[in-house]
């Protein structure tokens, strides 16, 4: 029998927070078993459920650019001197 991984080495092994993966098991999009109060991952159940997903990011590749915001011009509504 192969050993289950708890939710932090599995948060290691895919470079992911370990928030992400206690989501993903509560919603039941990620395989696993709960035991206790603990998670557990069967190591070959993960690696198969990875080969299903499709890549959501790419590596090295850079984001677009930001556009810089516009502001629109100030316009005075009222003379805010003191009169003299």
């Amino acid at each position: 029998m192969e050993r289950m991984l708890t939710a932090q080495q599995l948060a290691d092994a895919l470079g992911v927070h370990p928030n992400w993966v206690y989501n993903h098991a509560a919603s039941g999009e990620l395989p696993s078993y709960k035991v206790g109060a603990v998670w557990r991952f069967a190591p070959a159940e993960v690696a198969a459920w990875l080969t299903t997903r499709q890549p959501v990011i790419t590596l090295n590749a850079r984001p677009e650019p930001r556009r810089a915001r516009r502001r629109a011009p100030r316009v005075a509504t009222r003379d805010r001197r003191r009169p003299r």
